[in-house]
């Protein structure tokens, strides 16, 4: 689109999905300088987070949030939207009329398209605004987005803010491809790690008899040629605290990472971008200060983060026995964290072990990708075949 038909004021209808009127604000061929925020009183919250988000990462010039409500009579709502349109007689606007109610949409559709002016439409899921109506042309036409979106700006327009947003990087150590390329023969190890692992009394703990030979014992050799444990044949020395809650699980969480990290490099494009391990999000109003007490139940633990498709990716990882009915928990942990980017958020789990059935059921009713058991030998595909996937 080139600058003499580029709006350079969007009127965005503010709803529950941010994400709706911030991703044409990417394009920086698209962009606009001034943005309006319609807003009823329901949705007042919610146009402040965007416009405060909005005005930290500088993403446009101007950002001004306008009381428009679907609770006024049709002749009211639209001399309300004359009027504001009015301030900007001078301005080349445009109606994005992607969010709000359904009669709000209608409605300032037909006001922009009676004034002759663009409306347009997100389609997310080909990453694409579609003209419904422009001046320069009778057909509808289609303009694809070219967005580079960083995390912090997409969780903080939704009214959350990141607690650490450092950009980690994977370990690479012998023992987790022994794990994941020879899942067979050492799947059972990983349950008798986290066990020694949990009760380790500094940092120490005494095998059982049956433990000290074999493939666990040979996985323990791995461990101290990675450097992560001291062995003596009989004890196992985890060192510190960081090596017993890393062998605990979070190895996994890096392998999966890993995974996602190959795709992206193999890729070279940029249909994944910011590729995040092991960040926190919490509510707008966390308390660096008070993090122990107030802000209980406000953040949590995103294990693997990244955008693919303008679309927020979460996965969840465990090493956990996932056969008991309690591995629900997993699910409604990822259920609840599609707050976190509405329905522009997509929810993977994956486990090391294998997911009972009444648990993938209840998944797959909930649009949750599971990856599971002896499936994570091929993680990567896996994972690439849920990104390319429409399923939401």
């Amino acid at each position: 689109m080139n600058n003499s038909t580029r709006p350079d004021t969007h009127f965005c209808l503010v709803s529950q999905e941010a994400a709706a009127n911030l991703l044409p604000l990417l394009d920086s061929s698209f962009k606009p300088t001034n943005v309006v925020l319609l807003a009823s009183e329901k949705m007042k919250s919610k146009a402040e987070n965007l416009k405060k988000a909005l005005e930290k990462h500088r993403i446009v010039a101007n950002v001004k949030i306008e009381p428009f409500s679907d609770g006024l009579s049709i002749a009211e709502m639209s001399k309300r939207l004359y009027d504001i349109m009015g301030n900007y007689k001078e301005k080349n606007i445009a109606l994005n009329a992607t969010g709000g109610t359904k009669l709000m949409s209608i409605l300032a559709n037909n006001v922009f398209t009676g004034f002759d002016k663009p409306v347009f439409y997100l389609d997310s899921s080909n990453g694409e605004v579609i003209f419904l109506n422009h001046p320069d042309t009778k057909e509808p036409f289609v303009h694809k987005l070219k967005t580079k979106v960083e995390l912090p700006l997409y969780f903080e327009s939704y009214g959350l803010t990141y607690i650490d947003d450092e950009k980690k990087k994977a370990s690479s150590y012998k023992f987790i491809d022994l794990l994941i390329k020879e899942y067979r023969k050492y799947q059972d190890t990983v349950r008798t790690l986290n066990y020694y692992a949990s009760k380790a009394q500094g940092f120490k703990a005494s095998l059982q008899s049956q433990d000290k030979k074999g493939v666990f014992a040979d996985l323990l050799n791995t461990l101290v040629e990675d450097g992560l444990i001291r062995f003596d044949g009989h004890v196992i020395d985890f060192k510190n605290h960081k090596n017993c809650e890393y062998l605990k699980g979070m190895w996994f969480e890096e392998r999966c990472y890993t995974a996602v990290k190959e795709l992206q490099d193999t890729q070279k494009n940029e249909k994944i971008q910011d590729l995040r391990l092991n960040v926190e999000i919490g509510s707008i109003s966390y308390d660096e200060t008070q993090k122990k007490h107030m802000n209980a139940g406000k953040n949590n633990e995103l294990d693997v983060v990244f955008l693919a498709h303008n679309f927020v990716h979460l996965i969840e990882c465990k090493t956990a026995d996932a056969k008991s009915e309690n591995s629900q928990d997993f699910l409604y942990k990822l259920e609840a964290l599609r707050n976190c980017g509405g329905s522009f958020t997509r929810n993977c789990l994956i486990s090391y072990y294998p997911v009972n059935e009444n648990v993938k059921k209840r998944a797959k009713d909930m649009r949750i990708k599971v990856i599971d058991g002896e499936h994570i030998m091929n993680m990567r595909n896996e994972i690439k075949n849920w990104i390319d996937s429409k399923t939401r």
